[in-house]
């Protein structure tokens, strides 16, 4: 009797977890790239807290953010799909080097082309700002930079 009482309860603690966490994943659950920067996440947030734009800055920015965001997923796409042919070309039989090296060059090429829009992004947000507001996003850049070669900063960006 008491091993069957155990199981009951032990049966209701998990059905209670599973309805809260259901809970969860369908009403209270937003990703940090579901919410904005106005919510104060991410490196938009982060922009957006510690340089106090005004509204129009604010709305020049969110432009900006949103034009960033969509260059960037289409470059992790197009090398999300050089990677995918790269590695399928593992599988044939035939020597394919040359293929491999295309492949390989193509990947590197977009990763060039991700680091030029990051660095023109950033050009134009510091163009907005206000001198003192310069000085913070300086600031904000060298931390940034220093905490990366330390090892602190986020994990490499794949869309």
């Amino acid at each position: 009797m008491p091993k069957i009482k155990a199981l009951t309860t032990l049966v209701v603690v998990l059905v209670i977890v599973n309805v809260l966490s259901l809970g969860y994943i369908w009403y209270g659950y937003r990703s940090v790239a579901d919410r904005g920067p106005r919510d104060g996440h991410g490196p938009g947030g982060l922009v957006l807290k510690e340089l106090q734009f005004d509204q129009k800055q604010q709305e020049e920015f969110e432009k900006l953010r949103n034009e960033h965001h969509t260059a960037m997923r289409s470059i992790g796409e197009q090398e999300r799909t050089l990677h995918d042919e790269l590695f399928r070309s593992l599988s044939r039989g035939s020597d394919t080097s040359a293929y491999a090296d295309s492949l390989i060059h193509r990947i590197a090429m977009l990763r060039i082309e991700n680091e030029q829009i990051t660095y023109r992004h950033l050009a134009q947000v510091r163009r907005m700002c206000t001198p003192e507001q310069q000085q913070k996003f300086d600031e904000m850049i060298a931390e940034t930079m220093a905490k990366n070669a330390r090892g602190q900063g986020p994990p490499d960006r794949r869309p």
